[in-house]
């Protein structure tokens, strides 16, 4: 069963030239943060020999309560206002998000979705 995303963000939206970028995060029911980046074009094609590429970064719930401490928030909610106040129109903004969750002592797990040829 497909979990409930209950709190979304968008941070970047790209559909400039030949190549897509997009990422965005979500809190779900159980509280952790995904912050999901796709991409699409010709780039995409040659690295990853494929015309879609996708990679998640899954930051579990012990590790979202350290971010809110962190960063002084209270809701998850507050996170995901907080990261697209600060990484909003950043194409990086996955890379940024973890670093930011290391400097908070926390742990995430990354998955690249598999290649469908």
């Amino acid at each position: 069963m497909a979990e409930k995303r209950l709190m979304h963000a968008m941070l970047f939206d790209s559909q400039e030239g030949e190549e897509d970028l997009r990422i965005d995060c979500a809190i779900d029911d159980e509280g952790s943060l995904h912050v999901m980046q796709v991409s699409s074009g010709p780039l995409t094609s040659w690295c990853f020999e494929e015309p879609e590429h996708s990679v998640e970064t899954i930051v579990p719930v012990q590790s979202v309560s350290g971010l809110l401490d962190h960063l002084e928030l209270d809701t998850p909610g507050q996170l995901l206002a907080a990261l697209q106040i600060d990484y909003a129109g950043r194409y990086e903004a996955s890379q940024l998000i973890r670093s930011l969750v290391r400097e908070a002592g926390g742990e995430y797990e990354v998955v690249e979705h598999a290649v469908q040829r």
